[in-house]
């Protein structure tokens, strides 16, 4: 399959390609090189978002867009320093990145901590 590229009419009498337009703006430094990591980075936060929807989005009720945001700010305070992810094994991001010290659950998430922070 061939690149896909329209014509964009710049000023009367002149005809330029979106793909050189496009290069010739990467050059200058107008928008970002692609880099290769971004699909990566796109895994990490389909999970993310998969997470916030089935642990905490689905599982309350939220009335208003106050609840709703005071809810996900419980859930990402849970998420960041209570709850053990097994790509940092066992540990929490916090602990993980140096924010706090180790605690001991040990690699499970600790009984009723979730209730707490929903109430």
């Amino acid at each position: 399959m061939g690149q896909f590229s329209v014509k964009i009419s710049a000023s009367p009498g002149s005809v330029l390609g979106a793909t050189q337009q496009r290069r010739r703006r990467m050059i200058r430094g107008i928008i970002p090189k692609p880099s290769r990591g971004r699909w990566m980075d796109n895994v990490f936060i389909e999970r993310l978002w998969r997470s916030v929807k089935y642990e905490c989005v689905y599982l309350h009720a939220f009335e208003t867009g106050s609840e709703l945001r005071a809810g996900l700010g419980r859930w990402f305070t849970y998420y960041n320093h209570h709850r053990p992810h097994s790509a940092l094994a066992g540990r929490t991001p916090a602990e993980a990145y140096g924010h706090i010290g180790p605690s001991d659950h040990e690699g499970h998430a600790p009984h009723g901590l979730m209730a707490k922070l929903a109430a």
